[in-house]
């Protein structure tokens, strides 16, 4: 998300950027008088250059945005079948049987086993008194409803 935001920045200072050259241009060919055939003929360049230019940064901003609209579609997705748990001791050696036995003793819920879990780790660092939380992926999004919605 970092690369888009750093993307999002630099097509901002591009506009802004040519947004202030083009004025001084601009300014600068309103006040050269009187006005000839040939710089008639440059301002029409220069405008018709500038709509472009224009439409070139319209359209890389609507492509920004639909790829910030993909990423973070492509995220939720990812998301959808991971719960947090929190609160299981960090002496704990195999986290995926502590997650386990948490939600079969304390939710109740009995036909969930090891193997439903696809991926199960900690996040951040070790801390000096807290635990860490555990990132909990299961193999369904309907376990993870079911054991979302007694929590």
């Amino acid at each position: 998300m970092a690369l888009l935001a750093d993307l999002k920045s630099s097509q901002a200072e591009l506009e802004a950027q040519l947004s202030r050259r083009m004025a001084v241009f601009e300014e600068q060919l309103k006040a050269t008088s009187p006005p000839t055939e040939s710089l008639s003929k440059l301002a029409g360049d220069f405008y018709s250059f500038r709509d472009l230019v224009w439409g070139l940064l319209k359209s890389m901003r609507r492509q920004i945005e639909v790829c910030s609209n993909t990423i973070d579609a492509m995220e939720m997705r990812h998301r959808r079948k991971a719960l947090l748990f929190s609160g299981i001791p960090e002496s704990v050696d195999n986290v995926s049987e502590a997650v386990v036995d948490v939600i079969q003793s304390k939710l109740e819920i009995g036909d969930v086993d090891a193997s439903q879990i696809v991926l199960c780790h900690r996040l951040g660092d070790k801390p000096d008194k807290r635990c860490r939380p555990v990132l909990v992926r299961f193999s369904t999004y309907s376990l993870k409803s079911t054991i979302w919605k007694i929590m």
